[in-house]
Formats: C-alpha cells, sequence, structure tokens
C-alpha cells in the first residue's frame, strides 16, 4: 500500500489532485461500488456496440441447385488404362436451364410502391429472400440423378414426377449487440392432386451448427424445391424470410456498407444471376453487367462448364447511400452516451478510490519516518521520471509535427522495442540509485534545487551589478 501512497503524494505534488474540500467529501462518502460497477458494465457494453457499429458486415451465400429428377443427354466418355484396358464414363448434359436466379435483400421496413416492377415479384413483402424461374425441356425422357444424397426430404413417389429440383441458400448471421442469433425451423408442403396423391415440400429452413470447418461462417439454411407431376415449360419459386441477408439500429456492424460473397455451384445452367435490393446502392464494378446496373441491383455474368454445371465465386462491397444518415445518427448517439458513460464511471472510480485511501489511511496511520522518507526522497524521484516521459512525448510529438522520421530496419523492429523499454527501465533505475545515495548522504532534491535558484539569483545580481558598472564609467 506505500506504493499507493507514493503514487497519490505524486499526483498531488505535480498539481492534479485538488485539496479536499467540503463537496469532495460529501461525494466520496456516496460513492459505492456497485454503483461503480453498473457504470464500468455500461461503459464497456457502449464501448463495445461503438466501436462494431464501424466493423463492415460479410453476407456470405452459398447458393447450390440441385437436381433430382430433370432432362439430360446422355454420352459417354471412352479411355484406355495404361494397361491396355479399355474404359468409358457416363455423363450428363442438362437440357433444363435457370432462367434467372435473383437474390433480393430488404433494409427498409417499408412496401414497394403499386408500379414497383419488383412488387409482384416479391409479393409485397419487405422480406428478404430469394426467387428462380427456370425453362423447362418438354423430352418426357427424364433422368433421375444418382449422385444425389437422399434426406429426411425427399420427395414421396419421385417415379410420378417429371422435374424437380432444389435450390438452397445457406448464409449467415450478423451480430446484433444483443447475445441473440435468431433462425428458422419451417416445413411447407403442397399437394399434387392426382389419384394416387403425390406430396413433395414446397421450401423449408433449418438451423446449422457453427463448426471450423469451410462452411463455418454458414448457420441458416433456405431451401425451395421446383418440383411437379406434370410436363411443364416453366416453373416459379421463391422463398422469403426477415433475417436474410439484412441489417437493423443494434446491427453491430456499420449499416452504410457491406460486403457480399456470392459462392454458386449448379448442375444446371444458369443465364442470369440477379442482387437486388429494395434501397439505392453503390457497388463495386468489377465483374458486373454493367448494362443492367441501375440504382437498386446489378447482375453478375454465370459461366457455365463443358458439361453445363456451374461452380462460382464472387465478392462485391455495396454502399447504402440512403442509410448513411442512419449510421450518422447511430453514431452520433453513441458518441454522447459513451462520453456521458465514460466521464460518469471516471468521476465514481475517483472517488470511490479516494474513500478506500481515505479508509486505508485510519486503519494505517503513516509514521513520521516514512512521511519524511515520502517528501525528501521518493516524491522528487517520482516528479523527475514523470517529467521525463512527459519531455520525451513532447519531443517525440513535435518530431511528428515538424516532418522528421527516424529510420529503422523492419527486420529489427522487434529488437529495438525491447532496446527502448530496457533503456527506460534502466534510466529508472539509475535515477532511483543517485538520488537514493544522495539521500543517504543528505543531499535532497530541494536543497539541490535551492542552490540552483540562489544561484540563479546570483548571477542575475551580478549581471545588474556589471550593468551598473558599466554605466557610471560611461558617465
Amino acid at each position: 500500500m506505500q506504493i499507493v501512497n507514493i503514487f497519490v503524494a505524486i499526483i498531488v505534488a505535480l498539481g492534479f489532485w485538488k485539496e479536499s474540500r467540503k463537496k469532495q467529501d460529501q461525494k466520496t462518502a456516496k460513492s459505492s461500488f456497485t454503483k461503480t460497477f453498473i457504470l464500468f458494465i455500461l461503459t464497456v457494453g457502449v464501448t463495445f456496440f461503438y466501436y462494431k457499429t464501424y466493423q463492415i458486415a460479410t453476407f456470405y451465400n452459398y447458393i447450390n441447385v440441385r437436381n433430382i429428377k430433370g432432362s439430360f443427354d446422355t454420352y459417354f466418355d471412352h479411355g484406355t488404362f495404361t494397361n491396355g484396358e479399355t474404359y468409358e464414363i457416363e455423363r450428363y448434359v442438362p437440357r433444363d436451364r435457370i432462367a434467372s436466379l435473383t437474390i433480393f435483400s430488404s433494409f427498409s421496413d417499408k412496401n414497394l410502391i403499386f408500379f414497383d416492377p419488383r412488387r409482384d415479384q416479391t409479393n409485397n413483402r419487405n422480406q428478404s429472400g430469394f426467387i428462380v424461374k427456370m425453362d423447362l425441356d418438354k423430352n418426357p425422357k427424364s433422368h433421375v440423378d444418382s449422385s444425389y444424397v437422399c434426406d429426411e426430404f425427399q420427395p414421396t413417389n419421385i417415379d410420378k414426377l417429371q422435374y424437380c429440383y432444389d435450390v438452397s441458400l445457406m448464409t449467415n448471421t450478423v451480430p446484433s449487440l444483443f447475445p441473440f442469433s435468431v433462425y428458422e425451423e419451417s416445413f411447407n408442403k403442397d399437394l399434387f392432386m392426382d389419384k394416387d396423391g403425390l406430396t413433395v415440400f414446397s421450401s423449408y429452413a433449418r438451423s446449422l451448427k457453427h463448426s471450423n470447418d469451410v462452411f463455418g461462417d454458414y448457420d441458416k439454411l433456405y431451401c425451395l424445391r421446383l418440383a411437379s407431376d406434370r410436363i411443364e415449360k416453366t416453373a416459379e419459386e421463391s422463398l422469403f424470410s426477415d433475417i436474410i441477408n439484412t441489417l437493423n439500429f443494434f446491427s453491430a456492424a456499420d449499416l452504410s456498407q457491406c460486403q457480399y460473397k456470392f459462392i454458386i455451384r449448379s448442375s444446371v445452367p444458369i443465364d442470369d444471376f440477379n442482387v437486388c435490393f429494395d434501397v439505392p446502392i453503390e457497388v463495386s464494378s468489377a465483374g458486373i453487367t454493367q448494362n443492367k446496373l441501375d440504382s437498386r441491383e446489378f447482375s453478375v455474368d454465370i459461366e457455365e462448364k463443358e458439361d453445363g454445371t456451374v461452380d462460382k465465386f464472387a465478392m462485391y462491397h455495396v454502399k447504402f447511400p440512403t442509410l448513411s444518415n442512419l449510421q450518422l445518427i447511430r453514431s452520433l448517439i453513441l458518441t454522447t452516451l459513451l462520453t456521458a458513460l465514460m466521464s460518469l464511471f471516471l468521476t465514481n472510480l475517483y472517488y470511490w478510490c479516494r474513500k478506500l485511501y481515505k479508509a486505508y489511511l485510519k486503519r494505517h496511520e503513516t509514521s513520521y519516518k516514512m512521511k519524511k522518507l515520502l517528501v525528501l526522497l521518493w516524491i522528487p524521484i517520482g516528479k523527475i521520471i514523470v517529467w521525463s516521459f512527459i519531455l520525451l512525448i513532447s519531443v517525440g510529438l513535435f518530431l511528428s509535427i515538424i516532418g522528421f522520421s527516424f529510420r529503422l530496419d523492419a527486420g529489427y523492429i522487434l529488437l529495438y522495442k525491447i532496446a527502448f523499454f530496457f533503456c527506460i527501465t534502466i534510466y529508472i533505475i539509475i535515477v532511483c540509485l543517485l538520488f537514493y545515495m544522495l539521500h543517504r548522504r543528505k543531499i535532497y532534491v530541494r536543497d539541490i534545487k535551492l542552490k540552483l535558484l540562489s544561484s540563479c539569483k546570483n548571477f542575475k545580481l551580478g549581471v545588474k551589478l556589471l550593468k551598473k558598472k558599466r554605466v557610471k564609467k560611461e558617465r
């Protein structure tokens, strides 16, 4: 505790701690650990949220189109092994195509106006989701993809289906101020009325467990199924949700911008891939079809492979000009709140520490010998060390202002840091030892200071006397 006494004495000596007054004593008496701890928790929480509101959110979108049953052309690849034996591989080229795949993101609470072309497409919802349109081959000869792994959502009586495709979207949740991650568990069924009865689901949603593998960032899965027992030319399905690719006031991320990452894998070609919003956007232009870019959407060219499959990765930085004001308002609110909480916390911490310090002094009265040692040795040492650091910081600030910098080899940065802290430690030890030796010889800093002041006065008096003598000689 003597170290605390020395620290407090140094602060008092430097003039940062005023003398006790009646108001200060009253505030000290009212201070408590509970109030200080509550303010500390609130300050940490607001500081965390303030810091996170400047982080750029990334929406991960893994889109997978799987064929369960569709129209394909079959061909065989023939080859020969090194031992001379021949082999053949059966391959399938899809005749069905996805005419358009649209990812729709909602960042506004308002519905689209009546004349908006996206109104009917989104069923007049202020929700995010995806919309799929397919062009189907009317050839009744279909092929069941044997590579598809059936799960609990597999269709019943698959032989009666003319086509069946699953389009799934895995995405992530942007962290919020509150420690909750919302997910959905839903299962929708459509009944196709025929004489035997055929039931297939139209869409479902499920939660994904967090893991450390390549899919660790995804925590939600949405899937819709395009299927029918009749031969059709086109098919269209859509799926919407309140928690897909969206931000709100309490999102722990910047509201005025974000990043979109797309991984698109499909067993059939995709003619048109669109990313749409219900607010105006500004988006990075690389890889975007310029003639389709407008204020609320952009399109991405999806190149298919020779066998008609798709494997595409894309990432875009998107800005929301109309949300920048909301981000600014939120920042101003948090800045004001953080400033007030920080001031209250530090004030309460000061008075609570002062209360503890006064209570300790009542229980442990400092001896006269220790008080003398504080005044004559440790307080002067602390003042010299503190003023040395102030001078060092001032010199560094001045060099930065005038544009001067020391050139350092990047390979020795760690060595420079170690040397810097080592020099500071050695300097502190030398100061302590030097003044301790002077103290042992009963030579004190105040005496040295008084001698220096008296020498300066004597020097000034001598200068004045010399000037007077010169004046007399001149006369």
